[in-house]
């Protein structure tokens, strides 16, 4: 449903037509023909999308007792993956490459880890030469959170900033002996220090500063029993990387996590039952 309506949206840009509230295309992105589908913006749209077709995925490995492949996937689903991938390349969101890349993480056998690196370098040479503004900024991204510099990151790009400083300023900045770290500051701490600009460059994932790191650790033990398998897998990263680890009151972030949480409870009952 989310590429149908991705798709309908792009074929209304194509002819002109900028707005039309009844197909969700309330805003124009001017990004070629990216579009938010169904969701408030591409990048939620490339969460929800990629969630879905991990927890596929995870049913498809239940059912052939073994991880499918890419040509497996591609037989016995394939026109949700290529609805996949034309959204997620199409959309016109930087989220979305994380998000695929991520995903195609699933795939990577310790046989392949060689040819991995190898096509890791032949793109990290290849991409800066490519003139697509969403590929670009997910690239640029990617390049400045390396400098673990959230200055750097904000100047590169505002938008993604919003979702990776957090997590660089837990990494960088948390001091675990201050109080107010392990009990919080309280509710809107950080929105009253400046609102927008202020989580960008204060905030930390989990929302620690107002809740505190007790919250943070309970919440993630709540995650972790619900809907994501174990610490070393998929859901994790993108637990981490596009949902920055947190109940965030947002209906694509609930979506997603009940989405996990039912492909877990039926696949640990498939287990069980064999």
């Amino acid at each position: 449903m989310y590429t149908v309506v991705l798709v309908i949206q792009q074929c209304m840009l194509l002819i002109g037509i900028h707005s039309l509230p009844i197909i969700n295309l309330t805003h124009f992105l001017d990004r070629g023909i990216g579009a938010n589908s169904l969701s408030g913006e591409p990048s939620s749209t490339a969460r929800i999308m990629t969630v879905a077709m991990l927890c596929l995925l995870r049913i498809y490995e239940y059912q052939l007792k073994h991880k499918p492949t890419i040509t497996e996937i591609y037989k016995l689903a394939k026109y949700p993956v290529i609805g996949y991938i034309w959204s997620i390349l199409t959309m016109g969101s930087g989220t979305g490459f994380v998000a695929l890349g991520l995903l195609l993480l699933y795939f990577l056998q310790v046989k392949y880890v060689w040819t991995a690196l190898f096509i890791f370098c032949i793109g990290s040479i290849v991409i800066p030469y490519i003139d697509f503004v969403p590929l670009q900024r997910a690239y640029d991204t990617f390049l400045a959170t390396l400098t673990m510099d959230k200055d750097v990151i904000i100047g590169t790009d505002g938008s993604a900033a919003s979702r990776i400083t957090p997590l660089v300023n837990t990494i960088t900045n948390l001091n675990l002996l201050n109080w107010h770290t392990w009990f919080g500051y309280g509710v809107d701490y950080v929105n009253n220090k400046g609102g927008y600009m202020a989580r960008i460059t204060g905030g930390y994932i989990g929302l620690i500063g107002e809740y505190g790191l007790i919250s943070f650790i309970v919440m993630q033990i709540a995650a972790f029993k619900c809907f994501i398998r174990n610490f070393f897998s998929i859901e994790t990263l993108l637990w981490i990387f596009l949902f920055a680890a947190t109940f965030a009151n947002v209906a694509y972030v609930w979506g997603a996590m009940m989405l996990m949480t039912a492909t877990k409870y039926f696949t640990t009952q498939k287990i069980q039952q064999q």
